[in-house]
């Protein structure tokens, strides 16, 4: 198992950094081997800033711990720089790993008020984004219909994330028709 993990490495350090979120996001990688895939990222792109890179692929790690950590950091208004968070968003919703991010959706909503507040413009609205679709179940859709039912909170949070919220009315509705929540 060792030696084709380190020659599936081999080949996609060949590739560049991309594919970095998808080996650390998936299960092809044991968990115990994805620091070890990250420090090698960081020694074959010594001289690069490989930072951002590290810090999406980190996002995409599957562990309630990992997650837990990611959600402290969004929350930090100086470090990470504020768009390193917003890229990560996605990574952070990686598929199949919506059993650990579910619990952060009220999380999300309960401090949307306070990302509007301390990050930029543009945040607030990826913030909404990342968290509501990054579900399509009829958990997260109830979760967010009762927020918007019993949250106080500004007239244009509550505009962007009805609108976030429609993409995910959509996807529930789609994927009871046709196939699985991811």
């Amino acid at each position: 198992m060792l030696r084709e993990w380190k020659k599936v490495l081999r080949h996609l350090m060949c590739l560049r950094k991309q594919p970095f979120p998808h080996l650390l996001g998936s299960d092809a990688v044991p968990e115990d081997r994805k620091d070890a895939l990250s420090q090698q990222l960081v020694e074959q792109f010594r001289g690069e800033d490989v930072g951002r890179d590290l810090f999406l692929a980190r996002a995409a790690r599957g562990t309630a711990t990992n997650k837990t950590e990611f959600f402290g950091l969004y929350l930090q208004p100086e470090q990470p720089p504020e768009q390193w968070s917003q890229d990560s968003l996605a990574n952070f919703h990686w598929r199949g790993q919506s059993k650990l991010t579910l619990p952060f959706l009220r999380r999300a909503l309960d401090q949307a008020q306070w990302v509007k507040a301390h990050r930029r413009i543009f945040f607030m609205p990826a913030w909404l984004d990342g968290f509501v679709n990054g579900h399509s179940s009829p958990e997260a859709l109830a979760i967010v219909d009762d927020f918007l039912a019993t949250a106080t909170i500004d007239a244009d949070v509550k505009k962007k994330l009805l609108q976030s919220r429609d993409g995910l009315a959509r996807a529930v509705r789609i994927r009871a028709a046709y196939g699985k929540p991811r």
